[in-house]
């Protein structure tokens, strides 16, 4: 008997470049379960799909453990949407 992987489609998904941003995750994985087992407060969690930079290095590197993913994948689709949000909260303050 196969024991399923419930972060298993995630992983391949992570793995082959198919998601690109991170709230993409949330849509293809059960965010609760995710929150649990990586130790992060599900509000928090649902809060940073949406928006991304609130997030630190070392929930990133719990939820890389979780997907048994390298936290170079999550990174890559972290920083560049963060560094997006952050430049146009500048430009609307100007």
């Amino acid at each position: 008997m196969k024991i399923i992987n419930k972060y298993e489609t995630a992983q391949k998904l992570l793995e082959n470049g198919s998601i690109k941003k991170f709230g993409q995750l949330q849509k293809k994985l059960p965010y609760t379960s995710l929150a649990k087992d990586a130790k992060i407060n599900p509000k928090r969690l649902k809060r940073l799909f949406n928006d991304v930079g609130e997030i630190t290095v070392a929930e990133l590197h719990r939820m890389a453990e979780v997907l048994h993913v390298d936290i170079a994948l999550l990174r890559d689709i972290t920083i560049p949407e963060a560094d997006r949000k952050t430049i146009t909260k500048k430009r609307k303050k100007s």
